[in-house]
């Protein structure tokens, strides 16, 4: 699949919050879909990932 978006890495380079704060967002966020809906969290962690891959597109861009 060829996407136009640039999605960030799920790697964490170090632990610290500022720097990952993306990453944490959407582990939790992740985390809590898949408590409340399950296997059907998948398509909304999918969407969710891509959201915020533009979001920080669009911070990282302003700096």
């Amino acid at each position: 699949m060829v996407s136009s978006i640039p999605l960030f890495s799920l790697k964490f380079n170090n632990l610290k919050p500022k720097d990952n704060f993306i990453r944490y967002m959407l582990l939790v966020v992740s985390i809590v879909l898949l408590i409340i809906l399950k296997i059907k969290a998948i398509p909304f962690i999918v969407l969710t990932y891509i959201l915020l891959s533009i979001v920080e597109q669009k911070i990282n861009k302003n700096k």
